[in-house]
């Protein structure tokens, strides 16, 4: 029996029960006091039955209510949580980019490398893998999220537009970086386009940039129980 039955199931047992003692009763009084109970009877039952239908069935919306209240609780959890996520694996590949480029990468130097530059290099490089893969789990859990997201579809295209470009980056260094040690010049950099667009003041960056703020405006519209954006 589904729980949405319960209270029904009870208020129908208790009057079967109700009805048995009843019957009970009148077989053992005299006629007189059957027509005193059933009288009696008769008056309770016009005040108390509509009474106890009507508190099963209120009390059924209440539990109903409480419920979905409990399970939408539940969904904006999880949606606060993920938002979170994809905030924290934007803000690893901003930072990153920041580090990078504070440190000279962002453009090619006639200087060699020193250990120095090479581990601020690799730090940062293993810092955008990792937000690499924050991006491609998220992906993974949008697109089977079951219609937690309004726009689901959405969220999921643009999480694999922003996790395909960090992607492009972290592949050419695991490619790329071995060829480049100590006594290296930063400027062989240059032959890795896609880093090269990524760490650059061109508008390259900008793709990531939109990507993340489809993303928030729905997750944000969701949460806030807005109609999205077109």
């Amino acid at each position: 029996m589904s729980s949405s039955r319960a209270p029904y199931a009870a208020a129908a047992g208790g009057a079967v029960v109700a009805l048995a003692v009843f019957g009970y009763v009148l077989t053992t009084v005299d006629g007189q006091a059957r027509a005193d109970l059933m009288f009696e009877l008769a008056k309770s039952a016009i005040g108390v039955l509509p009474l106890a239908f009507f508190g099963v069935i209120v009390a059924d919306m209440i539990r109903r209510r409480d419920a979905d209240q409990a399970h939408q609780r539940e969904i904006d959890a999880y949606r606060r949580e993920f938002r979170h996520d994809v905030l924290a694996a934007y803000a690893d590949l901003k930072a990153a980019r920041r580090t990078l480029r504070s440190a000279g990468f962002a453009e090619p130097w006639t200087a060699p490398l020193n250990d120095a530059l090479l581990q601020v290099f690799d730090e940062q490089m293993e810092r955008l893998s990792t937000s690499q893969l924050s991006l491609e789990r998220l992906k993974r859990e949008a697109k089977g999220s079951r219609a937690l997201f309004t726009l689901e579809t959405r969220i999921a295209t643009e999480l694999e537009t922003l996790e395909t470009y960090v992607n492009d980056v972290v592949r050419e260094w695991q490619r790329s970086r071995a060829a480049i040690d100590v006594a290296g010049r930063s400027e062989q950099l240059g032959a890795w386009p896609k880093y090269a667009a990524f760490i650059d003041y061109d508008d390259s960056f900008g793709v990531a940039v939109k990507a993340l703020h489809r993303i928030d405006d729905a997750l944000l519209a969701d949460l806030r129980r807005e109609q999205p954006k077109p």
